[in-house]
């Protein structure tokens, strides 16, 4: 024991003054912003351990984060320590908890590393693992001890041995009971598939045997999803001689079976993925994996998504840094990724729900914008600046992977664009829009966002509106209140009776503006005046009693600049509008 000891010592004595990273993945439980998958995450920081903690094991019970063991960053061998720590999230704090009881421990030593852990949801349970020698100065390669963790009385009970001794291997709860799985022996020269279970309602009868884990494996993770346990990478070996693995396997307790699925994503060359033993997390309808180790002291920051209703995976947003030995766990619609790789570093993760937040029409002539485009909104191409159009969808976050159109109506388009600006009817990557004139009818447009190009992986929260594009000289719905400037009235010259629709004069303005209505116009107007962004400015109501009233109107206060303007004149029983240039 001493001299694999002392191998392990000398291959690692510059990282001991550190830790192994607790990998904290906090998921959106009952977070309806959050029903949606996501495929980036928006990393920070939170309070760090006490320590930097390295092989550590924990779980997540009522919205905290327990942290239990791992090695002694206080000493300068590979020694297992006692101390544990709660996380809480919303206090942003730790705090320590009852020492681990493994034995042997005393006063400055005890602990355990390498353990399987789970929780039932009200307590957690610890299974085999490294336990400290009884000198305190170095680690047994495996035990046979369980243990439980009343939460609430700050203690601990012991459970039935296992039939081994044992270590690095998985421990899942399941329907009442517990599940150890994988691992390698005391002697660290075999790699285990050992399946126990222990039945928590009649622990009197120990643990017994089940179906064997194809592929024989230690230093794997593990969840439970929809009454099944899954089992993802490991390695096979130890240190230098390790061999990772990608391999992932479900079980059934109904059928006492094991099926292989997807494998688990690696990098280039990679065989595989191990170290990940409280590194992954159930999130939704997902199981996420976080970092890793490839090879012997070699780590990643990959995080990648496991979906069980279709065997398939993708890759979120990688972690900062490269992490392995972690501790995963879901709490307050937060991801946390704490220690690992002899850190003491907690990462907190935010997940984004990549969306289009709205259209933009656009003047394909000059790249300019025209309007915001809403649902229910009227395009007058009569009224426009020019008839050559685009629709731009903008999103959150700016840049996504890629945007999936679905133009229907009077014209038919269907279009995925991969890169900005997110363009119905695309441009030429150096600024300019290609054209669109609309023909006059209705139409319904989606944009759904993906995270990455050609709408592949995941999708996020789409925008769907319906327009209408027409030709009508002067009719168009607006509405948006603005500051009320004051105009004034006179009567029109007689040459200027019996106009078939609204006329501003002159047009181009710059300073007073007129405006006379046919003769069925009666009754209180409100004349507003919009720019091709949308802002409007309230221009006052009227009273219009006769064909022969003259409205006038001193833009000059509303200090406009040069562009192309809309006079809206609104009563309750007509809408009109009228293009005006100000100069």
């Amino acid at each position: 024991m001493k001299k694999v000891y002392l191998s392990i010592f000398k291959k690692r004595s510059c990282l001991l003054l550190s830790v192994c990273p607790l990998v904290l993945i906090l998921a959106f439980f009952n977070a309806p912003a959050l029903s949606q998958d996501f495929a980036t995450i928006s990393w920070g920081t939170a309070a760090s351990q006490p320590y930097t903690v390295s092989e550590a094991q924990g779980r997540v019970v009522n919205g905290k984060l327990y942290c239990f063991g791992g090695f002694d960053s206080q000493k300068s061998t590979f020694t297992p320590t006692k101390r544990s720590y709660v996380f809480n999230p919303v206090t942003n704090t730790w705090s320590a908890i009852a020492d681990l009881p493994q034995t042997p421990n005393g006063a400055n030593f005890g602990g355990v590393t390498h353990a399987g852990i789970t929780t039932d949801g009200t307590n957690i349970y610890i299974a085999g693992g490294y336990t400290s020698n009884a000198a305190g100065t170095g680690q047994i390669f495996g035990t046979k001890q369980v243990w439980k963790y009343i939460i609430s009385q700050n203690s601990y009970v012991k459970l039935p041995d296992l039939p081994i001794s044992i270590a690095a291997g998985q421990l899942e709860y399941l329907n009442g009971k517990l599940h150890y799985i994988g691992g390698t022996n005391a002697a660290r020269t075999q790699d285990l598939g050992n399946h126990y279970v222990l039945d928590l309602n009649n622990i009197s009868l120990g643990w017994k045997t089940l179906a064997p884990l194809p592929n024989p494996r230690n230093h794997a993770g593990s969840a439970v999803y929809a009454g099944k346990i899954y089992f993802f990478g490991g390695q096979h070996g130890q240190d230098a001689k390790l061999v990772t693995q990608k391999d992932v396997h479900v079980y059934d307790p109904v059928t006492n079976t094991w099926k292989k699925l997807a494998d688990l994503p690696v990098p280039s060359g990679a065989t595989g993925r191990g170290h990940i033993s409280s590194g992954v997390t159930v999130f939704n309808n997902r199981i996420i994996v976080l970092g890793g180790e490839t090879v012997h002291e070699t780590s990643i920051n990959m995080v990648s998504a496991y979906y069980p209703a279709s065997n398939s995976w993708i890759n979120l947003t990688p972690l900062p840094a490269n992490r392995y030995s972690g501790v995963t766990g879901a709490m307050n619609g937060n991801i946390y990724y704490t220690g690992g790789s002899f850190s003491k570093v907690t990462y907190k993760g935010v997940p984004v729900i990549q969306r289009v937040d709205s259209f933009t029409l656009i003047n394909a002539d000059n790249a300019k914008a025209i309007q915001t485009l809403r649902n229910g909104a009227t395009i007058n191409l009569a009224t426009l600046p020019t008839r050559n159009l685009n629709i731009r969808a903008n999103t959150t976050p700016a840049t996504v992977g890629s945007v999936v159109f679905n133009l229907s109506g009077k014209q038919t388009k269907n279009v995925t664009e991969s890169r900005l600006p997110y363009a119905l009817f695309g441009d030429d990557n150096n600024g300019r829009y290609y054209a669109w004139t609309p023909a006059p009818g209705s139409y319904s447009l989606k944009a759904t966002p993906y995270s990455a190009a050609a709408s592949a992986g995941v999708a996020g929260r789409g925008l769907s509106i319906s327009f209408t594009v027409t030709t009508a000289q002067g009719v168009v719905l607006s509405s948006a209140p603005s500051t009320v400037v004051a105009g004034a009235e006179a009567d029109f010259s007689s040459s200027e009776k019996n106009i078939k629709s609204p006329v501003v004069y002159p047009n181009p303005a710059h300073g007073n503006i007129n405006v006379k209505l046919p003769a069925d116009y009666k009754g209180n107007f409100n004349f507003l005046l919009q720019d091709q962004t949308g802002k409007t400015y309230n221009l006052g109501v009227r009273k219009v009693q006769s064909a022969d009233q003259r409205i006038t109107f001193d833009i000059s206060k509303l200090n406009l600049p040069s562009a192309v303007y809309f006079l809206q004149i609104i009563s309750e029983t007509r809408k009109g509008q009228i293009k005006l240039v100000i100069q």
